[in-house]
């Protein structure tokens, strides 16, 4: 276990996930931040775009490209848009630098596959076998001393953890799922839109993505069944609510799911299994997954249920479970966190 301080640069430090990522490296007892870069708000103030930052980082600015060297720092973490992660990616030249990105540009091994749903082309296409996907309750080995990492998406985390014990089990009768899930508000980003001021939010629940939400084919690919999925917006600034509907012949009791579940994840650190439906009150502010599953007779479905905070397990606190394996400090190192309540 690596016992120095490593120095970390966040790109992209003034969106909600940077944010999380300042937090949650401000807090870890091997990282040192070093610089925070954010292209569009270069020059602010951290503390001016995050209250609970101020008193943390007193004078801390933001900076541009030109200001300081992005590669001058052990891990560096990419918050930034879908595509600019591959540009960012073409200009490094530290070979010895490990990232961690938290945008889509690198999470399938098919560019393919990116081109066709984010409706773009891939401009780094060879780097894209260096990465490896870091859903670390799947693919803990090979992030183990990987270089460069692709962290999933809030939704795919929250549904992958949900649906694929039972999918290993064999327990599908057809060729696809349905999923539902709901996010809060913070999962839209941090630049206010019509449909994301207060007005628009406050008391109002809203379906979006329709049929082909860019989530989509992350899901196909970890599940490997077809998905049919519906994004919704909820009410509130933080957690996604995914409920899977799983068409099963086989009859099992709500203890039988539980088991399946157990056996996956009982050695898990960051996934709980529970007898009730889980909340996102449960999960709020912490890396934690909350997952139980209930059994319906008449339609032959396995109905499970996720429950994560979209800023931290969807995001920026996977990002650093995934370092932290990565890197051999303790998967848990800085992620060990009670869930705010109310």
């Amino acid at each position: 276990m690596v016992d120095k301080k490593l120095t970390v640069n966040i790109v992209g430090a003034s969106g909600y996930v940077g944010a999380d990522l300042l937090r949650i490296v401000l807090g870890h007892p091997n990282f040192e931040l070093n610089n925070i870069f954010a292209f569009s708000k270069a020059n602010t103030d951290i503390g001016e775009l995050f209250p609970n930052l101020e008193f943390l980082l007193p004078g801390k600015k933001l900076l541009s490209r030109e200001d300081a060297d992005m590669q001058d720092c052990d891990l560096l973490f990419l918050a930034l848009p879908h595509t600019q992660s591959q540009e960012v990616m073409l200009q490094l030249k530290n070979d010895d630098l490990r990232v961690i990105d938290l945008s889509a540009d690198f999470r399938f091994e098919d560019t393919d596959i990116f081109e066709t749903w984010y409706l773009t082309p891939h401009l780094n296409k060879e780097k894209q076998a260096d990465f490896i996907y870091g859903l670390p309750e799947y693919h803990r080995e090979r992030i183990r001393n990987a270089q460069y990492i692709a962290s999933p998406g809030c939704y795919p985390t929250a549904s992958i953890l949900g649906a694929k014990p039972f999918l290993q089990e064999g327990l599908l009768s057809r060729d696809s799922i349905i999923v539902d899930a709901a996010s809060g508000v913070t999962g839209a980003g941090a630049t206010p839109t019509g449909t994301t001021i207060y007005s628009g939010v406050d008391s109002n629940f809203k379906a979006y993505g329709l049929i082909n939400h860019r989530h989509t084919p992350e899901m196909i690919k970890e599940l490997g069944v077809d998905v049919l999925f519906t994004p919704h917006l909820a009410p509130m600034a933080r957690g996604i609510l995914s409920t899977i509907y799983i068409p099963c012949e086989t009859k099992l009791s709500h203890e039988d799911l539980l088991g399946i579940y157990e056996k996956k994840y009982n050695d898990e650190p960051f996934v709980q299994v529970s007898d009730s439906p889980p909340t996102t009150k449960q999960v709020t502010g912490t890396n934690n997954c909350v997952v139980s599953a209930f059994y319906d007779e008449r339609t032959k479905h396995i109905v499970a249920l996720s429950a994560i905070d979209n800023l931290v397990k969807g995001s920026a606190g996977q990002a650093i479970q995934a370092a932290n394996i990565s890197l051999d400090l303790g998967e848990t190192t800085g992620l060990e966190s009670i869930a705010l309540y109310p």
